[in-house]
């Protein structure tokens, strides 16, 4: 499309808007001219003169993003472009939060994890006592930071999340140029993150085979798939039997929590209870919510103390991962999205450090 419109274009009619829209061009070593996909800006403001990139590839949303982007320099200074534009200054917490869940359903977020953002955001904004998008500045957020009583990782796993709100694909698909994030200088509180302390090899041995002989049905499966597979229990409950294979276990992208896929290897004991098992549809067919009560209640009995005993079953699995094939291939098994979180979490594995052999 032709994009020769703004200053210094030679059409008189397109003077009027006082800005010019282009796609750099980068020159590599090589000396090849690669033209950029996204198209930027050029205008004029108190006699200086500038460019920025509206990250798009989309000729019309660009020029809707320069138009206010221009307008909002020229209201504000040079320093509207950091600021909330005037059109979006009385914007309500709830009218942005409804604009993100129609892009984020747009863009392919999964139901879940916009449900947690909206709550996330929605929780933040209240306990600050702010209604408007300008209204929540930093110094706020780091006021409900200090005076907030959640645990470490609690605060920081609500601050993370209600951020994305205001991230840049966030802000580019709701069309809202020049809002700033708040989050994004808010000093969040140290987490000190403690090691998992495994129990013995032979006591989940022993629990592995207390499990298959004393549950039944959705249970057993639900029991195997944590232990034996160190699938998270969202992933559980949404494993259909097709992506049972003879291999392993298959854990799609769209329904893990990293939004890797991954298949991982099962044992024997693991693949008799699945192939007695087998059925068409979900694997789990009954309630989740009854069956993971019933679940943790057996593990409870078996002396397992943990928050969450569920999980507790896939933190085994990751130690066992860890020990026998060290944290890379842990990392893979266990579907982790940094690495370094598996060498956080099994950290302590490790006991005695073995010698190099030549």
């Amino acid at each position: 499309m032709e994009a020769a419109n703004g200053i210094n274009s030679g059409k008189p009619h397109l003077r009027k808007r006082g800005f010019r829209l282009f796609r750099p061009i980068a020159v590599k070593p090589d000396g090849r001219r690669v033209q950029s996909p996204n198209w930027s800006v050029r205008f004029q403001h108190q006699g200086k003169r500038t460019c920025r990139s509206l990250h798009t590839a989309d000729y019309r949303l660009a020029l809707q993003r320069a138009k206010q982007l221009v307008s909002s320099v020229r209201q504000h200074g040079w320093e509207g472009n950091s600021i909330v534009p005037a059109q979006h200054a009385a914007m309500t917490i709830e009218e942005l939060l409804d604009r993100f869940q129609k892009a984020a359903v747009a863009r392919g977020l999964r139901p879940k994890s916009i449900k947690w953002i909206v709550s996330s955001l929605r929780r933040i904004a209240r306990d600050c006592g702010v209604q408007r998008v300008c209204d929540l500045t930093p110094a706020r957020i780091q006021q409900w930071v200090s005076e907030c009583k959640l645990k470490p990782v609690s605060l920081n796993s609500a601050l993370r999340t209600a951020s994305v709100v205001f991230s840049r694909q966030s802000l580019q698909s709701m069309g809202l140029v020049g809002v700033k994030n708040p989050f994004k200088e808010v000093v969040r509180p140290k987490v000190d993150r403690e090691g998992f302390v495994a129990p013995p090899r032979e006591w989940i041995s022993e629990l592995m085979q207390q499990g298959i002989r004393e549950l039944e049905g959705d249970e057993r499966l639900g029991f195997v798939l944590a232990l034996g597979c160190g699938l998270r229990w969202g992933e559980i409950v949404s494993l259909s039997w097709e992506n049972v294979l003879p291999e392993g276990v298959r854990v799609l992208a769209s329904l893990a929590k990293g939004r890797r896929s991954r298949i991982v290897p099962v044992g024997d004991p693991v693949r008799g209870v699945l192939e007695s098992s087998r059925g068409t549809g979900p694997v789990i067919e009954s309630n989740p919510k009854l069956v993971h009560q019933e679940l943790c209640s057996w593990l409870r009995g078996k002396g397992v103390k943990d928050s969450k005993p569920i999980h507790y079953l896939r933190k085994c699995y990751g130690s066992l991962a860890v020990a026998d094939h060290g944290i890379f291939i842990a990392s893979k098994l266990l579907g982790h999205a940094d690495i370094g979180l598996t060498a956080r979490t099994y950290a302590g594995q490790v006991d005695k450090l073995p010698a190099v052999r030549f």
